[in-house]
């Protein structure tokens, strides 16, 4: 598997729990909250605008898949997802 990165910060292959073509998906390091994971693209970006097509569909289909079962899991009645937009990679959910 190839090197991911989100941010500064290297994510090993061991904590990724789910990968496309074009995204990762991971539980953070320190979650606020039960069920906090980061969607990522695989291509490193500084921009939410930076975001090919493919990549923008293949992220959100990635993020729908994990909220389904962020849902199933904890037995949440609603989600909270956001854009981390800062000037490194950011994630989503």
């Amino acid at each position: 598997m190839a090197t991911l990165r989100f941010g500064q910060h290297i994510i090993k292959s061991s904590v990724v729990f789910l990968r496309t073509e074009l995204s990762f998906a991971l539980v953070n390091r320190k979650p606020v909250v039960p069920g906090h994971v980061l969607v990522c693209p695989i291509r490193p970006i500084e921009r939410f605008r930076d975001l090919q097509p493919d990549e923008l569909t293949d992220l959100f289909q990635t993020s729908q898949k994990v909220a389904k079962v962020v849902e199933q899991h904890f037995k949440a009645r609603s989600l909270t997802i956001v854009i981390q937009h800062k000037l490194q990679p950011y994630g989503l959910i």
